[in-house]
């Protein structure tokens, strides 16, 4: 259900829309009182709130109750609080918005439960790294396009799929750190592998998906 106009929502109104069966979409909001995000969490499909540039404690709390896929996607930065809040809610969840992963934010969302959509970041500390590696779900980091060692052996033990599509080059050490990963290992962006990356990646135990263009 696509309710692009709609800019505000009572109590009631929300209640009566979280019992929609589908998806629900309400970009028109662009801030959310805590009884109508408390509403709107009880809706049990995919909740899209990519009107939000901001989310506070609160709306965070309120929203972490919710179990389907939330998506956030026009939010630029969270706060360690909120990111707290978050890191409690079951489904999957899309923060393609955010630009920057402070450490502290990255340990929050680091015990989030579903898949975990970050396609914006183009950086990530190693603690940062490290911290989102505990993830239990699919984690996603789409936009970043070059890869520090020190980040790749953060990353690599992850036991979930890793999404890293973003990256068109694959150094040979970079290769040997992602090869001790564990899981399905997206890298749909490389599309010329070196015979020494391809022999580390050869000893990666799980599915690799990658955008090779020639095979020599």
């Amino acid at each position: 259900l696509d309710l692009d106009g709609v800019a505000s929502l009572s109590v009631p109104a929300a209640e009566a829309l979280a019992r929609h069966q589908g998806y629900l979409s309400l970009p028109g909001l662009k801030e959310l009182p805590v009884a109508v995000a408390e509403a709107l969490a009880k809706n049990e499909s995919t909740l899209f709130l990519n009107g939000l540039t901001q989310l506070p404690e609160d709306v965070a709390e309120a929203l972490s109750k919710h179990r389907g896929k939330l998506h956030l996607d026009r939010l630029t930065s969270l706060s360690e609080a909120a990111a707290k809040h978050l890191g409690r809610h079951a489904g999957d969840l899309y923060l393609h918005g955010l630009v920057e992963m402070p450490d502290e934010v990255a340990k929050a969302l680091g015990r989030h439960g579903g898949d975990l959509y970050l396609n914006s970041l183009t950086g990530l500390s190693d603690v940062a790294a490290e911290a989102l590696s505990e993830h239990a779900g699919e984690l996603n980091l789409n936009r970043l396009k070059e890869l520090p060692l020190a980040v790749a052996e953060a990353l690599a033990k992850s036991e979930s799929d890793l999404c890293l599509c973003g990256l068109t080059r694959l150094p040979e050490d970079v290769a040997e750190a992602l090869s001790k990963h564990r899981g399905s290992l997206h890298l749909g962006g490389v599309e010329v592998l070196s015979a020494s990356a391809a022999k580390h990646l050869a000893r990666h135990d799980g599915s690799i998906y990658l955008g090779l263009t020639e095979v020599p």
